[in-house]
């Protein structure tokens, strides 16, 4: 009996330890660590101001504004499969050779590697519906790059 109880809580120590809930893997990584200051100013085309870290229950998030404001970069660790949700919503293009797959409408690229979900928006204009800013892809790469 004794060792039921033991094989029982084994068994569930390792199922705990290794599922993933949603929640966790958003907050194992921080999205201000993923782009340098030096990224963020080229993706831009102006130096950088520093971060701004967002949080909420379902992403974190982090922002980068060039210093006359008028550009926006964004980056955000997804706590579920927003990477379903966005296939379903409009008309996302496949993205090939950024993480195991990834979605690119003008202005965002939405990227999966392994369990990890992202999102990536460059704000910069005019905005192509042609063909991805070549700084987001490169941008994209590199974060993707340093994902667990």
């Amino acid at each position: 009996m004794r060792k039921k109880y033991f094989t029982i809580a084994v068994t569930l120590s390792l199922v705990l330890a290794f599922a993933e809930s949603p929640a966790s893997a958003a907050a194992t990584v921080n999205p201000c660590s993923l782009v340098t200051p030096v990224q963020a100013s080229a993706a831009l085309g102006e130096r950088a101001m520093p971060p701004q870290i967002l949080h909420d229950a379902s992403q974190s998030g982090c922002r980068w504004l060039n210093k006359s404001q008028s550009r926006n970069l964004f980056v955000t660790i997804e706590a579920s499969n927003i990477f379903a949700l966005v296939q379903k919503s409009g008309p996302w293009k496949v993205v090939h050779g950024v993480g195991d797959a990834a979605l690119w409408s003008a202005g965002w690229i939405y990227v999966r590697k392994h369990k990890t979900y992202l999102g990536i928006e460059l704000d910069r204009s005019p905005q192509s519906t042609n063909s991805i800013d070549p700084r987001l892809l490169t941008l994209a790469r590199a974060i993707v790059a340093r994902l667990p």
